[in-house]
C-alpha cells in the first residue's frame, strides 16, 4: 500500500503542525536520499528532505552519472578494436560525439527530478524545496523563491546535514576572471573544446580528462600537486590510452600531466571556454590541492 505523505495533502493554508517532523535531512543527494530512507524505514516515522536544486544531488546530474555515461563508449570501443574481425572495421573511427552526449543526457533524465520525486513520494518522505539553514536546536528555516517568507521546520528527534561540497575556484590571479569550468560545467558540456587545462588530480579530473580526450580534445594538460599525481598517474595512463601499445605513449597523443617543479615553466594555456589564463602551469599546480 502506497505510503501517503503530507506533500498529497490538499493544498490551502498551512497548519504549524505539519511544519514538524521527527527528522529532518537537509541535502537531497545520495547520502542524503540514503539518511531519509533509513529514517522511515519500517517505521511510522516523518521525515522532510530539504533540496534547493535537484533531488539526487551531483551523482545524478553533474558527476558520477553523467561521467560514467560519457566513459563508457569510448571504452567500448577500445575493446572492439581489440577483437579480431571487429578491430579492423572500427579502428579508422572514433565515437559519435552527438551520439554519446544525448546518451549522457538520457542518463541524467536531461536534469529533471521527477523519478526521483516520485520515490520519495512512494518512500514516505516529504521533499520540501528551498535552501535550508540550521536556526537553532532542531529547527531548519527555509527559503525558496519567496526570501521574504521562510517556511521554519522542526524536528522531534534530529536534523542531519547532508549538504555536500561545491568545486573549489584557487585564488590564482586572473583564474576566476578566465570564467572556467568546473566540474559541472565539464559533464554537461556541448561542444568539445581543442585545448583543456584539468587544474586537480582526483577522480573527477582524472575521468573528465579521460573522456575529453576521447572526445577529440586535442591538446590536454592536468596540473596537481605531486602527491595527488603520484597515487593516481599508472591508473590515469592506463585508462586514457589502454587502446595502445604503452611503449608509444607520448605528449602529443595523450596529452601531458605537470607537477611543481617540471620543466613546462613559462607555457600559457587556454580555459575551455577559449579564453587565455595567462599564468604559468607551475603557478597555479602550487596552489591547488
Amino acid at each position: 500500500m502506497k505510503r501517503v505523505t503530507r506533500a498529497d495533502s490538499p493544498s490551502g493554508p498551512r497548519d504549524p503542525a505539519d511544519d514538524t517532523y521527527d527528522v529532518i535531512v537537509l541535502g537531497g543527494g545520495p547520502a542524503g536520499e540514503n539518511a531519509a530512507q533509513y529514517a522511515v524505514a519500517g517505521s511510522d516515522r516523518t521525515v522532510a528532505l530539504v533540496e534547493h536544486e535537484l533531488v539526487g544531488g551531483e551523482c545524478s546530474y553533474w558527476a558520477c552519472m553523467p561521467s560514467k555515461a560519457l566513459l563508457r563508449p569510448a571504452q567500448v570501443l577500445a575493446t572492439a578494436r581489440h577483437v579480431a574481425g571487429v578491430g579492423d572495421k572500427v579502428s579508422a573511427h572514433g565515437v559519435d560525439v552527438p551520439a554519446v552526449l544525448a546518451r549522457r543526457d538520457g542518463f541524467t533524465s536531461h536534469r529533471d527530478d521527477s523519478g526521483q520525486m516520485e520515490w520519495a513520494r512512494s518512500a514516505g518522505i516529504d521533499v520540501v524545496r528551498g535552501r535550508g539553514c540550521l536556526a537553532g536546536e532542531r529547527t531548519v528555516t527555509v527559503t525558496d523563491a519567496h526570501p521574504d517568507q521562510p517556511r521554519t521546520l522542526r524536528a522531534r528527534h534530529a536534523v542531519v546535514l547532508a549538504t555536500g561540497t561545491v568545486a573549489a575556484i584557487p585564488d590564482t590571479p586572473g583564474l576566476r576572471a578566465a570564467l572556467p569550468w568546473t566540474s559541472r560545467d565539464a559533464t554537461n558540456l556541448l561542444e568539445i573544446p581543442r585545448r583543456v587545462l584539468v587544474v586537480g588530480g582526483g577522480v573527477v579530473a582524472c575521468e573528465a580528462a579521460t573522456w575529453l580526450r576521447q572526445l577529440g580534445v586535442e591538446e590536454l594538460t592536468m596540473v596537481a600537486t605531486a602527491v595527488v599525481l603520484l597515487a593516481v598517474v599508472g591508473a590515469i595512463v592506463f585508462v586514457m590510452r589502454m587502446d595502445e601499445d604503452p611503449n608509444r605513449w607520448d605528449r602529443a597523443r595523450m596529452g601531458h600531466l605537470l607537477v611543481p617543479g617540471g620543466n613546462d615553466d613559462g607555457e600559457q594555456f587556454q580555459s575551455p571556454r577559449g579564453r587565455h589564463l595567462g599564468h604559468k602551469a607551475a603557478d597555479i599546480s602550487s596552489q591547488c590541492g
